[in-house]
């Protein structure tokens, strides 16, 4: 059996065809699944974007300036519009979590920016304070959203069970008390 980069063999479902194009690269060591699936889901919302608003660039201003520039300034527009709204889609979602989980977030900080939270004194809420004006650490807590995506999904399933199961329970004691 091979060895595997502990990195790789860490990381909870993340694409291992991924991981391995990435080891290629020579940055494997610093890789979570978080990353790798930011990288992905980034470039493939950026494709498409890119796609849609360079042929409806081409289709509304080719008549005026020809087939290729209204395609390529369309595309170009889409594909940094598609990185930019992801970011900042993928920002709010990594803030929305640190509240309602913190210590998962927390958790998957120092799993995928190992160092970050110990050069930072005060702890991880000292840490989250400087995110606002620190495009590295907004990084790193998207990366850790990320990361922690497999475990918040199986929080967010629990609880849904739980209040279905509230529910249920509150609707027999209304049918029972309702029998008396």
């Amino acid at each position: 059996m091979g060895r595997r980069d502990p990195y790789e063999g860490d990381a909870p479902s993340g694409p291992g065809g991924a991981f391995k194009m990435m080891s290629l690269l020579g940055h494997s060591r610093h890789q979570s699944s978080g990353t790798v699936g930011f990288f992905i889901k980034s470039l493939s919302v950026s494709a498409c974007s890119s796609v849609v608003f360079g042929i409806s660039s081409y289709m509304c201003l080719s008549w005026a300036l020809g087939p290729v520039l209204p395609f390529l300034g369309g595309s170009a527009f889409g594909f940094v519009g598609g990185l930019v709204h992801r970011y900042r889609v993928d920002l709010d979602e990594a803030r929305l979590m640190t509240v309602r989980y913190p210590r998962v977030i927390e958790h998957h900080v120092r799993q995928v920016e190992p160092m970050e939270l110990t050069s930072t004194p005060g702890g991880f809420e000292a840490w989250l304070a400087g995110v606002p004006g620190s495009l590295k650490r907004q990084g790193v807590l998207v990366a850790a959203l990320y990361s922690a995506a497999d475990t918040i999904s199986k929080l967010q399933d629990e609880e849904e069970e739980r209040i279905l199961e509230e529910s249920y329970r509150g609707r027999e004691a209304a049918a029972a008390a309702a029998d008396e």
